[in-house]
């Protein structure tokens, strides 16, 4: 989704900020799942390992997974604690009418949680010698990159109209 130019100056800034806090978790998860995409020894090609290394600091593609899944389910987790304590609350109480859809977006958030946990524990155990942890992380990450986006699109679809009438952000 782009910067809107309608809406309040307020309004406008709130979106900045969730799509500025949006594009890494897209750009983070759609890497994670190429990654383990390469590893899976389905679709291992020598020139797709090497291209991925190129851009590693540390040349371990499994570490670099591991420590990817465990940093980004740790950001998206903090992520949406603080749309539940912070952002959300303050929506519900300026616009009651949210109140379903905002309903909806903590129940994604707890299901978002629960493939978190599953997540971080099988990421612990990937091994590039053992083909089905690869390919039990991968499939989760597709889940949760599905997930992530559709739930992505509904909160910007749901929430940006509303930010965009406010005359300060809701931190305020």
């Amino acid at each position: 989704m782009t910067q809107p130019q309608a809406g309040t100056v307020a309004g406008r800034q709130v979106v900045q900020q969730l799509l500025m806090a949006h594009a890494p978790l897209r750009s983070d998860v759609a890497a994670l799942r190429k990654g383990l995409e390469v590893l899976d020894a389905a679709t291992t090609r020598a020139e797709d390992i090497e291209e991925l290394l190129g851009g590693l600091t540390v040349a371990d593609l499994t570490w670099q997974l591991k420590v990817g899944c465990q940093h980004f389910c740790a950001h998206l987790d903090a992520h949406h604690t603080i749309e539940d304590a912070r952002m959300l609350p303050v929506m519900q109480h300026r616009f009651p009418e949210l109140s379903g859809q905002i309903g909806r977006l903590r129940r994604e958030h707890e299901e978002v949680k629960q493939m978190i946990v599953s997540i971080r524990a099988d990421a612990r155990q990937l091994n590039p010698k053992d083909e089905r942890s690869v390919r039990v992380v991968l499939e989760q990450i597709v889940a949760l990159a599905d997930h992530l986006q559709a739930h992505l699109d509904f909160e910007e679809r749901t929430l940006f109209p509303y930010f965009l009438r406010m005359d300060h952000d809701w931190h305020a």
